[in-house]
């Protein structure tokens, strides 16, 4: 995709989203004198009217700890598992009130396929870097990815500590289209190598097939 079609698709798409999620931000704006994001006034009404578990000022976040960000990341203060491994675990499945966990080996396989995409993409963004093709793309499809977990660390450590997956879930879908480029990369690169190829697309496949089913099975039980 050249710059000038990336940049009118993407200015067509803004306006659009804009148009569509403007009404909400106008209500809080008139309604909650300014507070255009509506998150000062849900706090004030979680302190005004809620029980003590719910209070903002009750709530012993890693901020009033006077933790830094880095060992909020890797401390178990709050359970058994840190930020880092609750949030991994729970962006790939963990159901219920976080005590229905997967079985060990789907977690270490999501993150071999998620790894080897990653290490994939590095490599495919080195020739994007030098050619500049599809750069601005990529440089979009990154900052989608580190938004939503930069929100969710701040949530964490200022407001409610929440370390789950689903806080970064708006991050998914430039995430899988990285994973897949880096996929990609690594297909074409081995073009020569078919059976090493087919081995890997079809391990893969089976691998997600396999733990989906898995997985709805641990969710159902949940319920």
């Amino acid at each position: 995709m050249s710059q000038s079609s990336f940049f009118k698709y993407g200015t067509i798409i803004s306006i659009t989203v804009l148009l569509c999620i403007s009404y909400f931000f106008i209500r809080n704006y008139i309604i909650n004198n300014g507070d255009i994001l509506g998150i000062k006034s849900f706090l004030n009404a979680c302190e005004e009217g809620g029980i003590d578990s719910i209070k903002p000022s009750l709530r012993n976040t890693p901020q009033k700890l006077k933790m830094s960000y880095f060992k909020m990341l890797i401390t178990s203060h709050y359970g058994n598992h840190s930020w880092i491994a609750s949030t991994y675990t729970s962006f790939i499945g963990n159901f219920g009130y976080m005590q229905y966990k997967l079985p060990i080996p789907i977690y270490i396989g999501y993150t071999f396929i998620i790894v080897t995409g990653i290490i994939g993409y590095i490599i495919k963004i080195k020739n994007i870097i030098k050619t500049k093709k599809e750069l601005l793309l990529n440089i979009s499809l990154i900052f989608c990815l580190i938004i939503p977990i930069i929100l969710s660390l701040k949530y964490s450590y200022s407001t409610d500590y929440q370390p789950q997956g689903r806080y970064i879930y708006p991050m998914f879908t430039s995430f899988i289209i990285i994973i897949t480029l880096g996929y990609e990369k690594i297909i074409n690169t081995l073009k020569n190598h078919k059976k090493l190829t087919n081995i890997i697309i079809y391990s893969t496949s089976i691998f997600i097939i396999i733990s989906f089913l898995i997985a709805t099975k641990i969710f159902i039980n949940s319920i």
